[in-house]
C-alpha cells in the first residue's frame, strides 16, 4: 500500500531511472503529489511507465507525468510487455498471469477463476492471515490484503483495511469467552462468518473474507528453525 513506482527516461544513453512514491490525489497525500510533481520536473523524462501499484495509482502517475510534460506514457495491465526504446513506448504482448494471494508469509498463486468461482464471488476479497497463542490471544498484528474488483470499492477497501484490525480482536475476545469456540475449526468458522458480515457492511457490496490461522509456536519454531 505505501509506494508505487514507474520507469522514467530521459537520456537513452544511459540506463532508466526509477521514481517511487504514492501519486493518489487526496488531501492527506498532498505532500506526497507535490513530491511527484517536483521529481518528474527535475528527472524532465521523455517517457514514464507506470510498473507497479493498483490501477488506479497507475493512472494518477500516468495523469502526472502528462501535466508535467512528459510526451508519452501509457497504462499498462497486468501481464502487458512492453517495449522501451528513443522512438516511444510499445506494447508488444501480453501474458497470463495470476494473482497472488498472502497468507502472511507465504504467497501462493490464485487464478481469477478462482476468485470469482460462486463460492467466492463477491465484488472484493479480504485475505486475513491471524497468528494466536493456544488461548487464542493475537501473538501479531492480523495480515490483512484485500482485492476490490470494481474500481469505484478502491477508497471503500482502504478504509476496510484500516478497520478490520480491531473488529478482529473484538470478535477473539468474543470468542475467547465461548466455550464451543474454544477449538480452531470452529474459531475460523465463527471469524469467516462475523468478517464476512462486517466487511460487506462497510464496502457496501458482497465482500468474501478468507481467514486462515496460524498457531505462533509453530510459526516461531518454523521462523528460527526453518520448520526444522
Amino acid at each position: 500500500r505505501g509506494f508505487c513506482s514507474l520507469c522514467v527516461c530521459s537520456d537513452f544513453k544511459s540506463s532508466a531511472s526509477r521514481l517511487r512514491g504514492h501519486p493518489m490525489l487526496s488531501a492527506r497525500t498532498r505532500d506526497s503529489l507535490n513530491t511527484q510533481h517536483n521529481r518528474f520536473n527535475l528527472v524532465r523524462p521523455r517517457l514514464a511507465l507506470p510498473v507497479h501499484g493498483e490501477v488506479r495509482h497507475q493512472e494518477a502517475h500516468a495523469k502526472i507525468a502528462l501535466e508535467c510534460g512528459v510526451k508519452e506514457t501509457a497504462n499498462p495491465r497486468d501481464g502487458d510487455v512492453y517495449s522501451i526504446q528513443p522512438s516511444g513506448l510499445q506494447r508488444l504482448s501480453s501474458i497470463d498471469v495470476n494473482y497472488l494471494a498472502s497468507d502472511g508469509t507465504d504467497l501462493t498463486s490464485i487464478s481469477r477463476e478462482e476468485l470469482l468461482a460462486p463460492s467466492v464471488r463477491a465484488a472484493a476479497i479480504a485475505l486475513i492471515t491471524l497468528r494466536l497463542d493456544s488461548a487464542n490471544n493475537a501473538m501479531a498484528s492480523p495480515h490483512i490484503t484485500i482485492r476490490a474488483f470494481k474500481r469505484d470499492l478502491k477508497e471503500r477497501a482502504d478504509l476496510l483495511m484500516e478497520e478490520l484490525p480491531a473488529e478482529i480482536l473484538r470478535l477473539l475476545d468474543t470468542a475467547r469467552g465461548e466455550e464451543p469456540l474454544q477449538d480452531r475449526p470452529a474459531l475460523r468458522t465463527f471469524l469467516t462468518t462475523e468478517l464476512n458480515a462486517f466487511a460487506t457492511a462497510a464496502m457496501g457490496e458482497k465482500t468474501a473474507a478468507m481467514v486462515h490461522i496460524k498457531d505462533h509456536a509453530v510459526a516461531e519454531r518454523d521462523r528460527v528453525g526453518g520448520g526444522s
